[in-house]
């Protein structure tokens, strides 16, 4: 047989940990030890093993790591493959978007442990401390630009927030996480500033 883009883990086998004898064709798997060309050895990096979901954590280095399968266009999920710069290893692909990593807490509502509870709605989303933002389609969670009808344009990125820098007058702000009204903090000016 041929396996691509498969993780073999956590498995007992009597002559290895995770296989015994392959003489098939292996590429571009996650597996110990090392089996075939492109393996990856390290740890997948499950969400959560212990409740068998098997997602791909952002430190994971089967993102981006398989190889592309002709015809092979969605992942388990049924979401687009690739979803980065290549195909992952594994039955899910890692997501790309500025909102890689999300939990889905139901009703259409996803959580981001650096961002909070938002819902998408189209090219925007509703998130339940700010209101409606809107997320420029290019960006990734390590640039992220926000249109905001209120503020004009903030940028961030996961590991910023919630520091935000406000492009119409270049000031960094830092959101306290009050709500009614939002309460900044304008760092480049030293003052707090309040929105609805």
């Amino acid at each position: 047989c041929t396996a691509v883009n498969n993780i073999v883990y956590y498995n007992v086998a009597p002559t290895s940990a995770n296989f015994y004898a392959f003489e098939s064709t292996v590429r571009h798997n996650c597996t110990v030890p090392a089996e075939g060309v492109g393996c990856v050895t390290n740890v997948p990096l499950f969400t959560d093993r212990a409740t068998r979901t098997l997602t791909l954590q952002a430190a994971s280095l089967c993102i981006d790591a398989g190889e592309g399968v002709a015809g092979l266009t969605i992942d388990y999920a049924g979401d687009p493959r690739p979803a980065g710069a290549g195909p992952d290893i594994g039955a899910y692909e890692y997501p790309s978007g500025w909102d890689a990593g999300y939990t889905a807490i139901g009703g259409g509502w996803r959580r981001l442990g650096w961002f909070g509870d938002y819902v998408p709605m189209s090219d925007w989303i509703f998130h339940n401390k700010h209101g409606f933002w809107y997320p420029a389609p290019s960006s990734t969670p390590q640039n992220i630009w926000f249109y905001t009808q209120d503020m004009g344009w903030l940028y961030t990125s996961s590991t910023q927030y919630p520091f935000l820098y406000r492009a119409n007058d270049g000031a960094w702000l830092w959101y306290n996480g009050s709500t009614n009204p939002r309460w900044f903090r304008n760092m480049t000016a030293g003052t707090w500033e309040s929105w609805p």
